[in-house]
């Protein structure tokens, strides 16, 4: 009997996996581990994926050729076997018309590939793979909400004590800053834009700074949670498709002029 070839070994390991096109022309697979994973196959995440599976399963690391030829495998079967262009998001995506979704999806991105369906009726944990999200190494999870126990005769509790709390945190000076600062928050959750930019302002020390560390952690966790300044065009690039696809994008705020 005939021994497969390494290469046949390599293509098994990526056989059953679903290869796709996302909208903006990139190729993605969906790994099973952790469930729903979506990876551009153009990526340091896919090849770190690819290679450990392949030294699991065959105890060896592929060629350069090897690696390369799965990549364009991977690429054509997106591009034929399913002509759709499916929409990767980041965070937060939508079920239904865009304006007026049925269900929004909102990723905690953690090990057991967990999503927070939210609609009129209510919300849900779930675990699915028709939710097509996109995660970065610095993607921190969010915790996942726990339900009022429902034998609890008492009513819901008011969010303005929390609310408050989070006020008296980010040291804004006014109501109407509070406000707008609380619609930025909302408008995030929304599954398409346009969207607000929410402009922090302030002599230095004033702790514009940690305002938005925390804006940024309430809604998008991420080890890096302040974006520096673009200096390529090649980074402009990167950073307008990521805040097309995630709102909650935050910069080292400037002093007011």
């Amino acid at each position: 009997m005939l021994k497969p070839s390494p290469i046949q070994r390599f293509i098994d390991l990526v056989r059953d996996c679903f290869a796709f096109k996302a909208d903006d022309g990139q190729t993605f697979i969906q790994v099973p581990i952790p469930p729903g994973c979506n990876l551009p196959v153009r990526s340091p995440d896919f090849r770190d994926w690819f290679f450990f599976r392949v030294y699991a399963e065959c105890d060896t690391v592929p060629t350069t050729n090897a690696f390369h030829a799965i990549l364009n495998l991977l690429e054509a079967k997106g591009s034929i076997e399913d002509f759709r262009r499916i929409h990767v998001s980041l965070r937060v995506a939508y079920r239904g018309p865009a304006l007026i979704p049925s269900q929004v999806l909102l990723d905690l991105a953690n090990d057991q590939g967990q999503f927070v369906e939210i609609s009129a009726g209510g919300w849900k944990t779930t675990i699915a793979n028709n939710a097509f999200f996109q995660t970065f190494r610095s993607t921190v999870d969010l915790p996942a909400p726990k339900a009022a126990p429902a034998e609890s005769p008492r009513p819901l509790a008011s969010p303005t004590p929390a609310l408050e709390i989070l006020r008296s945190l980010l040291n804004l000076p006014s109501r109407n800053a509070w406000l707008s600062c609380l619609a930025w928050l909302l408008s995030t959750l929304r599954p398409c834009g346009p969207y607000p930019f929410l402009i922090l302002q302030g002599p230095p020390g004033c702790g514009k700074t940690l305002a938005a560390r925390i804006l940024r952690c309430l809604i998008d966790p991420s080890t890096a949670p302040l974006s520096p300044i673009p200096a390529t065009a090649r980074d402009l690039l990167l950073l307008a498709r990521h805040i097309g696809s995630s709102p909650s994008t935050t910069f080292p705020p400037s002093p007011r002029p």
